[in-house]
């Protein structure tokens, strides 16, 4: 099954680049992880406990610039620990990460992320 899961950009002070005091990324890091869990709970996913799964993400900003992907792996993190937390995968260590893509919306930035199931 493919399912693809709309959240917000989560806030910039986790990013890998961030040196920001530990404290002030603690509202962030959990306001990201409960909403991945309950986005992940609101899809059709929810409790799919899938032992392995590719994802895909695609970061829609507002403006043009360009991006480090891998720092926007780190960013998701915590988001990616929500969908954990909502039993999507059995653990996030069977997870395969593909390159991340970015694109433009001026109107409605947004992270999509597509899960897929992968079957031995």
């Amino acid at each position: 099954m493919r399912e693809t899961i709309t959240v917000s950009i989560p806030d910039m002070v986790l990013s890998g680049n961030s040196v920001a005091h530990w404290g002030k990324k603690i509202k962030p890091k959990k306001a990201a992880r409960e909403e991945g869990y309950y986005a992940a709970l609101a899809s059709k996913l929810k409790h799919a406990r899938y032992k392995e799964a590719d994802v895909h993400m695609v970061f829609y900003h507002k403006v043009t610039r360009v991006r480090d992907g891998d720092n926007f792996l780190i960013l998701m993190k915590h988001t990616l620990d929500g969908f954990a937390d909502a039993e999507i995968v059995v653990n996030d260590k069977g997870v395969k990460h593909y390159p991340i893509q970015f694109k433009i919306d001026k109107e409605n930035p947004r992270v999509e992320i597509t899960i897929e199931e992968v079957k031995n």
